[in-house]
C-alpha cells in the first residue's frame, strides 16, 4: 500500500529514504515498488516474471477449491461465514460487542489511510490517471478479484441467513 509505504519512509528508521516519502501515489505506481498483480502472483507462487492466461485460470482454482471468500465492502457478512465456517459463535452481549468493535477499528484504519491518500492526491476515482495506472499494473489480479467476487456469491448459498 502507498500510504503504508509513505508513512515508512517518513518514520527515520534505518534503511528508509525520506526522498522516498515524497512520492505521489502516480509516481509509486510507476515505480519498482508498487506491486503487480500481488495477489495473483501469491496464488500461484509466481514472485517474479510474466503472469499468463493460465496463471490466471490457476489462481481462480486455488480460490473456488481452496479459499472461503471474504470481501472488505461486505465485511459483517464476510466475517459472519468466517465465524460460522470455523463454528466461532458470539454467545454472549461481550463477544458481541468485541465483534463489532474489530470491525469498526479495521474500518477507521483503512479510513485513515484512504484520507491520508485524498489528502496527497489529486484524484483516485475510477476513470482518473492514477486509477488507470493501479488498473494497468494489476489487470491479472483485477479478473481474480471479479471472480472472487462471484464466487463470494455462490458461497453464500452455503451460509443461509442464520436463525437466533
Amino acid at each position: 500500500r502507498h500510504s503504508a509505504f509513505i508513512k515508512e519512509n517518513q518514520s527515520g528508521a534505518p534503511g528508509t529514504n525520506p526522498a522516498l516519502a515524497q512520492m505521489s501515489l502516480a509516481d509509486f505506481a510507476q515505480s519498482e515498488y508498487s506491486s503487480k498483480d500481488w495477489m495473483t502472483r501469491f496464488l500461484v507462487n509466481k514472485r517474479t516474471g510474466t503472469i499468463t492466461p493460465a496463471d490466471v485460470k490457476v489462481a481462480k482454482e486455488i480460490l473456488r477449491k481452496k479459499c472461503l471468500i471474504g470481501l472488505y465492502d461486505k465485511i459483517e457478512e464476510s466475517i459472519e461465514r468466517i465465524e460460522r465456517y470455523f463454528g466461532w459463535f458470539k454467545n454472549n452481549e461481550i463477544e458481541r460487542v468485541c465483534h463489532q468493535n474489530q470491525i469498526a477499528a479495521a474500518r477507521a484504519q483503512d479510513t485513515e489511510d484512504y484520507m491520508y491518500e485524498v489528502g496527497r492526491e489529486e484524484s483516485i476515482d475510477v476513470g482518473s490517471e492514477v486509477y488507470e495506472l493501479l488498473v494497468n499494473n494489476n489487470v491479472n489480479d483485477m479478473e481474480v478479484y471479479w471472480y472472487a467476487v462471484a464466487l463470494f456469491g455462490e458461497q453464500g448459498k452455503l451460509f443461509p441467513p442464520p436463525v437466533w
